[in-house]
């Protein structure tokens, strides 16, 4: 039986996006912009056992889970932001749960998958580069407050840097999850970390180049000023197209500093306001009239991101009210069947609310955020929801959950959706 292509059957009814504008916040302290404590204390409680069942899960075997998306530093990765908010011991037990994630069989795994297959290498997602990330961002914590001398840490980023010429000169691919955009952001997020990591002349000839290749392909087609190919498909959404590459371009100093570069992001931007469905969702390939997918990686939750980062580098209120309508799409349809993951999950169309939240300072949206974290936990919503291939993992499964709970816990103005937005 063939599945339904809605989006009323991709998400479990969410009653409370029905509710009237008047009833007011349903998590938060009359008049502010704080959780209530009984929401706190519910999260935190959600956390931990999260936490738990993750670790007493064990590692991934490394043969088949050496990659951020599905396997150890993925999860590696999610136990280091929950020490992010951790003191002494609890603080240490994570720390050392992540270096146990990445241990050198998952490392050599991860490496030997490049051998076999040299376009996953600058993958952030699914090859070593993404591991490679991951392992600097270990040292990075364990050295502080000395981090950038962290033997780990300088190891990690040489190791990262081998990928570059390939990325550049021989990667057929421009999207975030196996291509340029990706390995974009881990040269972004070493310098977050420790700045001069890469240097400025490196990332500038890597965007130039997907801006390059966007332009070309964008002037074959007439569509759109940018635009990308990916196994022939034009995508538009955050993972696989042009949404997820243009972000990445609008993170790049160089690229904000130079007026063709940006005539050309904010073009393609336009371009994509004009494909905007009736549900203030987006098809996920051009071309394409369905718009039943209302995730990260397709549709709506990533165009939070790409509009949302668009209305601040272009100081643009009708990119900003973009963002804003397909958030509110995100609250009606984002309660997904799929699980916890922050791919195609409740996780990610949490971060897609969050993203609202920052852009507007309107506590609704952070009501909201926390609204879809407890539901995710919900006994019969768990028991209807489907079980994710890696349910561990972080984009699939518990480990993405685990950093969508701390960061809203934490400081939700600075949340930041795992090796996308730039922050951790």
């Amino acid at each position: 039986m063939p599945r339904s292509r809605t989006l009323q059957s991709r998400a479990f009814l969410n009653v409370a996006a029905e509710a009237p504008a008047s009833a007011g916040p349903m998590h938060l302290i009359p008049g502010t912009s704080s959780l209530r404590q009984d929401c706190v204390a519910a999260l935190e409680d959600r956390l931990q056992e999260t936490a738990r069942c993750v670790r007493s899960a064990g590692t991934v075997n490394p043969k088949k889970g050496s990659t951020v998306y599905v396997g150890s530093p993925g999860i590696a990765y999610a136990f280091l932001k929950l020490a992010t908010i951790q003191t002494g011991d609890q603080k240490q037990a994570s720390l050392d749960t992540a270096q146990k994630l990445l241990s050198p069989d998952v490392v050599e795994a991860g490496v030997e998958q490049a051998r076999r297959h040299r376009s996953l290498g600058p993958s952030l997602l699914c090859g070593p580069a993404g591991l490679f990330v991951v392992q600097a961002l270990l040292g990075w914590q364990q050295g502080l407050p000395f981090a950038s001398q962290s033997a780990v840490f300088q190891g990690a980023v040489q190791s990262y840097k081998q990928y570059f010429d390939y990325a550049v000169h021989e990667l057929d691919s421009d999207e975030w999850l196996y291509g340029r955009a990706g390995y974009l952001y881990g040269c972004l997020f070493l310098n977050f970390l420790a700045p001069g990591s890469v240097s400025e002349a490196k990332i500038k000839q890597l965007s130039m180049k997907m801006l390059e290749s966007g332009e070309a392909y964008g002037r074959r087609t007439g569509a759109s000023p940018l635009l990308y190919s990916w196994h022939d498909r034009e995508y538009l959404g955050a993972a696989h197209g042009v949404m997820g590459i243009v972000y990445m371009l609008m993170l790049v100093e160089p690229i904000r500093t130079d007026p063709n570069a940006m005539r050309l992001v904010k073009g393609t931007l336009e371009w994509l306001l004009t494909l905007e469905t009736k549900h203030h969702n987006w098809p996920a390939v051009r071309g394409e009239t369905d718009d039943y997918l209302c995730h990260f990686c397709h549709g709506a939750t990533g165009a939070v991101f790409a509009f949302g980062l668009g209305s601040i580098v272009f100081n643009n209120r009708e990119f900003q009210k973009a963002a804003l309508r397909a958030a509110t799409c995100v609250w009606k349809y984002g309660l997904l069947k799929k699980g916890p993951g922050i791919c195609h999950g409740i996780s990610g169309s949490g971060y897609a609310l969050l993203m609202a939240y920052k852009l507007t300072r309107d506590p609704i949206w952070l009501d909201r955020a926390a609204d879809f974290a407890l539901k995710m936990f919900d006994e019969k919503l768990q028991a209807d929801s489907r079980v994710p291939d890696n349910p561990f993992s972080l984009f699939e499964g518990l480990s993405g959950a685990i950093c969508f709970l701390v960061d809203l816990l934490k400081n939700p103005l600075k949340a930041a959706f795992p090796l996308f937005e730039l922050g951790f």
